[in-house]
């Protein structure tokens, strides 16, 4: 297993092990896909349902 780490400025160091692409509605889905293949390692969490309307909100 590869780990990605980067040094901070306060001289530590971060590890990355997962990057998320997290879909918040059916339409953004496709994008969130789009955008995770150009990323290497990334992962794409799409969304199946469509987006919420809360009463009163909608116009």
């Amino acid at each position: 297993m590869e780990i990605l780490g980067y040094p901070r400025k306060d001289g530590k160091y971060g590890i990355r092990n997962h990057l998320v692409i997290l879909a918040t509605s059916a339409c953004s889905s496709e994008t969130a896909k789009n955008i995770a293949s150009l990323v290497h390692n990334a992962v794409a969490l799409t969304h199946q349902h469509e987006g919420i309307v809360l009463h009163g909100y909608a116009r």
